[in-house]
């Protein structure tokens, strides 16, 4: 028999443990407290070191029994003080020592040089007290209970509170993000993780990636720091946990040279047209962004561009027609700030083509 410890249905993946049989039941908890209660909770202070029993494995860390009682209060009607009442120190599994893991958690302690199990004696470091719910948060690392660490965590937290909820996001809003797989997180087959100023890191799949980028060559192009424009593909739920994908866009660099190069054929000075090229598609919002986060030299020669007698005779407004083949009638006309059509939804670059063939001539001029 095994216990079920997570299911991801993203990635078809179960995670399951053995049972743990030296895990005690909350039921019987308060009996495993044995030691005697010599440290008040109201005199510990953040830094102070402790030693502590291990007496149960959850899920999130470890229990321990370092002796720490809570004050007695004095009831209202009998004006004694009641019975000292015991509490456990509680380790978390992000405050674990470096390879050291515990006996519930199934995939570190493959990887883990030490195994904590029940019974073990460890010293620990007073990391929070709580007097109001009578709870103490310990830690293995001394670095992380000094003054400098604490005021990270305060900075951390007044950051996070600062960026965007996943519910706010809506979806195919436009969003400009870094590259954050390979420092972060660890590089993937899948994808690359982007940090989009939300209170999670979105996914941007290799299915969401221009056809360009398909294969091997996203992984040249989508490096650690890289800026990219991305819209929102998707916020789901799974289990507890809120899930970001993204659709990239392109990013910062490739914009910039498509705007470059499509702005120097206009005036002359490209010698093969982008527009017999596959453009990657871009809103006004993201081109205004494109054009902030570029270079200032390369921003004064696209506006030194646009600027030109040659770039403005090629801004024209005109009429297409797009017409139907087997009727020859015309459907809509659609009145372009652009010199050139804009790409098909389904990537036909030749549907402007096909419309006016041979046909269709003969049968309107004869």
């Amino acid at each position: 028999d095994v216990v079920i410890e997570r299911v991801q249905t993203s990635s078809a993946r179960l995670e399951v443990s053995l049972p743990a049989r030296t895990q005690t039941t909350s039921s019987k908890l308060s009996d495993t407290l044995q030691r005697p209660l010599t440290k008040n909770l109201s005199d510990l202070k953040p830094g102070d070191a402790i030693s502590g029993k291990i007496v149960a494995l959850v899920k999130s860390g470890v229990l321990l029994d370092a002796g720490v009682y809570r004050s007695p209060a004095a009831p209202k009607d009998t004006g004694e003080l009641s019975q000292k009442q015991g509490i456990f120190a509680f380790l978390r599994r992000r405050d674990f020592a470096a390879n050291v893991a515990s006996g519930r958690d199934t995939i570190r302690s493959a990887r883990a040089s030490t195994l904590l199990k029940v019974g073990d004696e460890i010293q620990v470091y007073v990391r929070r007290v709580a007097l109001a719910n009578a709870q103490i948060a310990v830690t293995m690392r001394q670095e992380d209970v000094t003054e400098e660490a604490h005021a990270e965590r305060l900075a951390a937290r007044r950051e996070y509170a600062k960026r965007t909820k996943l519910s706010a996001l809506k979806f195919g809003q436009e969003l400009q993000g870094i590259v954050v797989s390979g420092v972060k997180w660890p590089v993937r087959t899948f994808g690359v993780y982007v940090d989009v100023n939300a209170r999670r890191d979105g996914l941007i799949h290799v299915n969401n990636m221009p056809r360009s980028m398909w294969g091997e060559a996203w992984k040249d192009i989508l490096v650690y720091g890289e800026k990219v424009h991305v819209s929102v593909e998707r916020v789901h739920k799974e289990g507890r946990a809120q899930l970001l994908g993204l659709k990239l866009i392109g990013t910062q660099q490739q914009l910039e040279e498509q705007l470059l190069e499509e702005a120097r054929f206009r005036v002359g000075l490209g010698t093969t047209s982008v527009f017999r090229k596959k453009k990657l598609s871009m809103s006004p919002l993201v081109e205004s962004r494109v054009r902030f986060n570029m270079d200032p030299e390369l921003r004064a020669e696209l506006e030194s561009l646009e600027r030109s007698d040659a770039f403005r005779a090629t801004a024209r407004s005109y009429t297409l027609r797009t017409v139907d083949v087997k009727t020859s009638q015309s459907l809509q006309s659609v009145d372009n700030s652009s010199d050139v059509p804009a790409d098909d939804d389904d990537g036909d670059d030749d549907a402007f083509d096909d419309a006016f063939d041979d046909d269709y001539f003969e049968d309107k001029y004869g």
